[in-house]
């Protein structure tokens, strides 16, 4: 459980539950129902704690469907209060991690003598997160006779989804301050770097959302068999590396030199799988269709930002400057996505195949829906002034590599 929300029913418009504050519940999140009325107090229409799709409702706002595909197409429950107690709860369902890295470094040097006056500051921070689950739902060895799964008048669902979410901050900070008001030299440094690497499904158990009919049989009416698995596993990123150096001199020279740095890398790999396998039969009456849907919404936005400053002055010598600011960003989606009727799971069916017969409508569907936003700015700044010769140099590099396989 990733957090409760509790509302009542004076919060239902209808088919939508408005709650009292902003939410950032997103279509396809998984909610259970939790009755907090006592016994036969339930919300028509719902189930104490049974699981149900969220479809988000503009900010405060949610409605609810009996499955991720409903979710996206829109498909409501209608919701009865009429009977209902007035106390209700819903349970997130959502590996979440909120990781947060911070790093800051401050070195200041002062001197009115004729040595050497410095200041050196480097601070780093990390963010490393990783995220593997297994959701699967199934009906597994039902093969018929007592053990057959059967809905006589309605409809028989089966839905394994997937919500984990990763959100990285990392940032490291420096600052370095020299001044020599004599006769001496004055130089200061500072490096701030920051890295974060967030993986959903990189680890040794993997990621996979499977909802699988495999060695069974099951009979619906005109509710028909809808099998579903839907992915919308978010990685959300920031990586800022700063530094600021600064030196001067009234009587010799003075130097200062600056780096910034940012990384981001983030992956997510998984398996997205609906499928009727092996020894499996599979029929409907009424009319009843037979929805067999696999879909991947992965998403990854990151943002990596590398500064750096320096600036140096003399009033009787030479000054020198340099800053470097670098971001780099390399995110990957990789999921493969499949739906399907067979015994295997391959493109060539071996015996026993698995036998489906819909009244209605049979339709199977695989989507890849997922996104990559990624922003990588690198920028430094330099500034040197002396009464003799002043030099400054700055250089900054930004990439983002972004890619989706399916």
């Amino acid at each position: 459980t990733d957090r409760t929300i509790d509302f009542t029913t004076n919060d239902l418009d209808g088919p939508t539950i408005l709650l009292d504050e902003p939410h950032d519940l997103q279509t396809g999140d998984v909610v259970v129902y939790h009755n907090l009325g006592g016994a036969g107090k339930e919300i028509g229409g719902l189930v104490d704690g049974e699981s149900y799709f969220v479809i988000r409702e503009g900010e405060e706002g949610i409605s609810l469907a009996a499955t991720s595909a409903q979710a996206r197409e829109n498909q409501l429950i209608d919701m009865d209060t009429s009977e209902a107690g007035t106390n209700h709860r819903f349970e997130l369902l959502k590996p979440t991690i909120d990781a947060l890295a911070f790093g800051v470094a401050v070195s200041a040097s002062g001197s009115m003598g004729k040595g050497l006056t410095g200041a050196l500051a480097g601070a780093g921070a990390a963010a490393i997160n990783t995220i593997d689950a297994n959701v699967a739902a199934y009906i597994k060895d039902a093969s018929g006779g007592s053990k057959k799964v059967e809905a006589v008048t309605g409809g028989v669902t089966l839905s394994a989804n997937d919500g984990s979410s990763i959100l990285a901050d990392a940032g490291g900070f420096a600052i370095g301050l020299a001044a020599n008001a004599g006769r001496g030299n004055a130089g200061a440094g500072g490096i701030g770097a920051s890295a974060s690497r967030n993986d959903i499904g990189k680890g040794n158990n993997g990621h996979s959302v499977t909802a699988t009919i495999e060695n069974s049989v099951v009979e619906a009416a005109v509710g028909g068999v809808t099998v579903s698995a839907g992915s919308t596993a978010k990685i959300d990123a920031l990586a800022v590396g700063g530094a600021l150096a600064a030196s001067g001199s009234l009587g010799r020279s003075s130097a200062a030199l600056a780096g910034g740095g940012a990384a981001t890398n983030n992956d997510i790999d998984g398996h997205v799988e609906a499928s009727i396998k092996t020894g499996s039969t599979v029929m409907t009456t009424d009319g009843g269709d037979i929805n067999l849907s696999a879909r991947d919404s992965s998403q990854i936005f990151s943002e990596s930002v590398g500064a750096a400053l320096a600036a140096a002055g003399s009033v009787g010598g030479s000054s020198l400057a340099a800053a470097v600011g670098v971001a780099l960003a390399n995110n990957t989606i990789d999921t493969d996505i499949a739906a399907y009727v067979n015994t295997d799971g391959t493109a060539q069916s071996t015996p026993p195949a698995a036998a489906v017969d819909a009244a209605g409508s049979i339709q199977v569907q695989a989507i890849e829906d997922a996104s990559i936003g990624a922003l990588a700015v690198a920028a430094s700044v330099t500034i040197a002034a002396a009464q003799n010769s002043a030099l400054a140099l700055s250089g900054g590099g930004a990439n983002a590599t972004n890619v989706i396989l399916t």
